[in-house]
């Protein structure tokens, strides 16, 4: 992987369909202090295309997106990037998704909307190779 373009700052590569998520979620990873968002795709195909000139450290996809979702687009880019570190981010959850991202590749899985402000310490746990995996759905309202 070639070295990255700001010294000491992880390089992520993005993927949601919905450009106000993804805006949302590279400020505030930017805004940590420790990433730096290198691609914001809105769909799976273009992650993939993305990570191959990006060289990202971690990739952050949802689940549902158009042309590739998200388990597909994983195991593309765990395929062509056998080290690169994938953490879902859905709306979906529920047993049957997690073990879905974890046979796909993914080493955690977050569900928007619990502690958006967890997320950066979230994927450096899960870079450390400590998974996030939510032990429980969450019940909505």
């Amino acid at each position: 992987m070639p070295a990255r373009t700001v010294p000491g700052l992880v390089r992520v590569l993005l993927a949601d369909d919905h450009p106000g998520v993804l805006r949302a979620v590279a400020e505030l990873l930017e805004a940590s202090g420790a990433f730096t968002v290198v691609a914001a795709c809105a769909d799976g195909a273009q992650a993939v295309a993305a990570a191959r000139v990006t060289a990202p450290d971690i990739a952050v996809l949802d689940l549902a997106m158009p042309v590739l979702d998200g388990l597909s687009t994983t195991r593309a880019l765990r395929a062509e990037h056998p080290g690169l570190t994938v953490l879902v981010l859905t709306s979906a959850s529920g047993e049957h998704v997690v073990e879905a991202a974890r046979s796909a590749g993914a080493a955690g899985l977050v569900v928007k909307g619990a502690a958006p402000g967890a997320l950066p310490g979230q994927l450096l746990a899960v870079l450390d190779g400590r998974g996030t995996w939510p032990a429980a759905s969450p019940v909505s309202c």
